[in-house]
């Protein structure tokens, strides 16, 4: 589950700038209502003494609104962007750490998605929650007391205006909270569809095939879209029906004020400071709303994102012991929406053993190494591993632990080179972590931090990460996607030394390039039908 209390720990700076603004923003509604109630009084009056001081304060008051509020804004914004971010990556961070991690192209984009998106609307609905309920109830307490003291009837008024804002919403909450699902599930069908045609886009070539993708994604897009609207159109009739309530009580809090002027109840400028005190109340009920909107949104974020992080917590399968061997016998794969067939051959991949794939472009190596890493479950024939239990019953978890995956792309995620390198595997050998870092030539890249993908290093410097990060597990088996692809030479002969240094490792690479180590070298050719 998520800490929110860690997070805010992490944010109270921002936090303490925000709630400080909202504060500033309440007061000065609240010493304009007097200033300008005073005013008004004395040219009612006729009495001008003293008025310069007021002026000044009319004037001091709205330099603090003009210069001294934007200010702390801009203040607040640099800090959420900064610790806002860091905040992000070190909870994505401990997300995955949690588990046994190998970085899955198919989960990549959604990552993505979560540290770009649902992170972000998580970190700000609980800055939202502390920010609105604080200012808000200091703001509502404050001004229904200072109006209780000049007339117990409009204070009364008051509290009436702050239920109705507080209750109006919470009579639709279900039916926004309906809407909004329907939102997230159409949201996540148009996602499902998405990451399915990613996953087979090397296959979509022909026009043929495009329009294929486009009438599978066009129904589920459109039906995203209609729930967007209808939840739009609930919000809007929402807010419409609190404005036309507050309309009816505005109407009568001056009907109210002007029968009791008229039987010398009341002075004009009490009435005008009860006025404005009255409209004080009504922002800091908008933010208490505000609040309980932002503890439904802050719901959703959270779902989403345990969904997706959090899928794998639980064994849904059987665990492994031991990895010694794995074969494959009978075993055809057919990508979706494609002719081609992929028939690999039978298999025996013993343990401490290095296998170097071969093939044609487009023979299914590629896939064959996705299908051994689990991303892939939709293939005939059987896999068994130590002879007896099916892959595709053992859990995903304990089967990370035996393997590390280097994919052709290395998969590097928006934070620090070490913590690329260290992701799930935060207890990794220190003296090891540093001899790869030499040896692979990063080690003044330890502190920089890198772009989603390796963005703002070279190539080879990214797929120099994605080696270590593998290595540095030292894993039973490692599956490597063209891991000599960008490297130099002195970086593709350090690759060949840690195969051999690494002999109780089990290697299944592909690759168009020969490669040559002391370790016993097994070829087998993959072919595409």
């Amino acid at each position: 589950m998520i800490n929110k209390w860690k997070w805010i720990g992490r944010l109270k700076k921002a936090i303490i700038f925000r709630v400080t603004n909202y504060i500033l923003v309440g007061l000065m509604g609240m010493f304009i209502a007097f200033f300008f109630s005073d005013l008004t009084d004395k040219f009612l009056n006729g009495n001008y003494q003293h008025i310069e001081l007021i002026f000044f304060q009319i004037v001091a008051v709205l330099l603090i609104t003009c210069f001294v509020i934007p200010v702390l804004q801009y203040k607040e914004a640099n800090l959420m962007e900064k610790q806002g971010g860091e905040a992000d990556v070190a909870f994505f961070r401990e997300f995955l750490d949690q588990k046994n991690y190998s970085i899955s192209e198919k989960d990549y984009g959604m990552y993505m998605n979560i540290l770009w998106g649902d992170f972000p609307t998580y970190r700000m609905n609980l800055i939202f929650i502390v920010s609105y309920f604080t200012a808000g109830t200091i703001t509502v307490l404050a001004s229904v007391g200072i109006i209780a003291c000049y007339h117990i009837g409009f204070a009364l008024m008051a509290i009436v205006i702050s239920i109705t804002v507080l209750l109006l919403p919470l009579l639709f909450q279900k039916k926004l909270e309906r809407r909004n699902d329907e939102k997230l599930s159409q949201k996540d069908v148009v996602v499902e569809n998405m990451k399915n045609i990613f996953a087979n886009v090397e296959y979509i070539r022909l026009e043929k095939q495009k329009s294929m993708v486009r009438s599978i994604l066009r129904p589920v897009q459109d039906r995203y879209a209609g729930a967007i609207i209808s939840y739009e159109k609930l919000k809007s009739v929402l807010t419409y029906l609190v404005n036309a309530v507050l309309l009816c009580i505005e109407i009568l809090v001056y009907g109210a004020g002007c029968y009791m002027i008229s039987l010398g109840n009341i002075n004009i400028a009490v009435f005008v400071k009860v006025v404005l005190m009255i409209s004080v109340t009504k922002n800091g009920v908008s933010w208490l709303m505000e609040g309980v909107q932002s503890i439904h949104d802050i719901k959703n974020s959270q779902k989403r994102i345990e969904t997706v992080l959090l899928k794998n917590e639980e064994a849904k399968g059987e665990a492994l012991s031991s990895l010694h061997k794995i074969i494959l016998k009978n075993v055809c794969f057919e990508y979706e929406g494609s002719n081609t067939r992929i028939e690999y051959p039978d298999l025996v991949l013993e343990e401490k053993n290095v296998y170097h794939l071969v093939g044609i472009n487009g023979a299914g190596k590629s896939t064959l190494l996705k299908i051994l890493a689990k991303y892939y479950y939709n293939y005939e024939g059987s896999i068994l591993v130590n002879g007896e239990q099916k892959l595709k019953d053992i859990d995903e978890r304990s089967w990370y632990g035996f393997l590390a995956f280097i994919p052709q792309k290395p998969l590097l995620f928006h934070m620090s080179v070490r913590d690329n390198i260290l992701l799930g595997n935060r207890e990794a050998d220190r003296d090891l972590y540093e001899k790869l870092l030499d040896d692979f030539r990063i080690k003044e890249l330890e502190d920089k931090t890198v772009g989603f993908g390796g963005e703002g290093i070279s190539g080879g410097e990214a797929q120099s990460i994605s080696l270590v990060r593998a290595l540095l597990r030292k894993p039973q088996m490692i599956l490597a996607d063209e891991p000599y692809n960008t490297l130099d030479v002195s970086r593709k002969e350090m690759l060949n030394k840690y195969i051999d240094m690494m002999d109780s490792t089990t290697f299944i690479i592909v690759s168009h390039q020969v490669f040559l180590t002391e370790r016993e070298i097994h070829t087998v050719e993959v072919c595409v039908e």
